[in-house]
């Protein structure tokens, strides 16, 4: 008989106070608070009656990857800020509810001009003006040139420009900077199979480690009402403590994960008592070099 999904008032710790911890709150699990979180969302820049220059332009490898990018990112915010500096574009985004947030750095060729300053675009914009990508897009470079009105792309034999949004005024997104007692990687796919059999059970998930295998396993673990659930998850390269558990929003853990599948098959997992979770994809698809995710913990009741 299946089982009625209970429902559940989910509290959570804020991922923006989560930015410095010394050396006795981490022992402790605690946090601190420290920088705020970031402004107003952009709007509209207003209309630019002279003619457009060109501020400068980029080129990227791999239009399937940043579209893929794009669509990952759309579950967090509307709006694309990008920071440019001689060899990469910096991507940083906390979700409204300051519970989630991505970090990243994509590959790119940035003429000089653009140092150091940023452009911010609408994304299901950029999603829905992108073309249909062969199989072989992958292999493709990219132009994107920056004007102070819009932002044009060139993509294969496609062209098309989106409207430049105002830029956030406010400084740079502080990350969590915590210092973690468990790490280890593991397949992605086989997380997301994991976490989905338990989306139908509870809105929180546990992960913590399983005692009673010879090699170290990630333990994921749900609980509702009467039943309890758990599947062990193989890891590797793993430096685990095994007292460390911590309960995280189901959904917005499988959300991200799925979204990062199609550009990455293994990832890298940071988490611990009353910790933010800290996810890093392993190689993950060009243009992106590096990209890592934080989701702030439930809090204990």
């Amino acid at each position: 008989m299946a089982c009625s999904r209970p429902e559940l008032v989910l509290n959570y710790v804020s991922i923006t106070s989560i930015v410095e911890m010394d050396e006795t709150n981490s022992q402790q699990g605690g946090i601190s608070t420290a920088e705020s979180k970031s402004g107003a969302q952009g709007q509209i820049a207003p209309e630019i009656t002279a003619k457009q220059t060109l501020e400068g332009q980029l080129r990227l490898i791999n239009p399937t990857g940043f579209l893929g990018f794009l669509k990952l990112l759309r579950q967090f915010s509307q709006e694309l800020v990008m920071k440019f500096d001689d060899h990469s574009i910096r991507v940083r985004i906390l979700d409204p509810s300051e519970v989630k947030m991505v970090d990243a750095i994509l590959m790119a060729n940035v003429s000089p001009s653009l140092f150091r300053r940023s452009a911010c675009l609408r994304i299901e914009e950029l999603i829905r003006c992108f073309p249909k990508l062969s199989g072989k897009a992958n292999q493709l470079d990219f132009e994107i040139q920056i004007a102070p009105e819009r932002a044009s792309f060139n993509v294969g034999e496609a062209s098309f420009s989106v409207r430049r949004l105002e830029d956030p005024k406010s400084g740079d997104l502080p990350v969590p900077n915590v210092r973690f007692s468990s790490n280890f990687d593991m397949r992605l796919r086989t997380v997301i199979q994991a976490i989905d059999e338990m989306k139908e059970l509870s809105d929180r998930v546990e992960l913590s480690f399983s005692t009673h295998a010879i090699l170290p396993c990630l333990l994921v673990s749900v609980s509702a009402k009467s039943l309890e659930k758990s599947v062990i998850v193989p890891i590797k390269r793993a430096r685990i403590n095994l007292s460390d558990r911590c309960k995280y929003d189901l959904k917005g853990l499988l959300g991200y994960l799925s979204s990062l599948r199609p550009l990455s098959a293994e990832v890298r997992m940071n988490f611990g008592r009353q910790l933010p979770i800290h996810i890093s994809a392993i190689n993950p698809s060009p243009p992106i070099e590096n990209i890592d995710y934080y989701q702030a913990p439930l809090a204990e009741v």
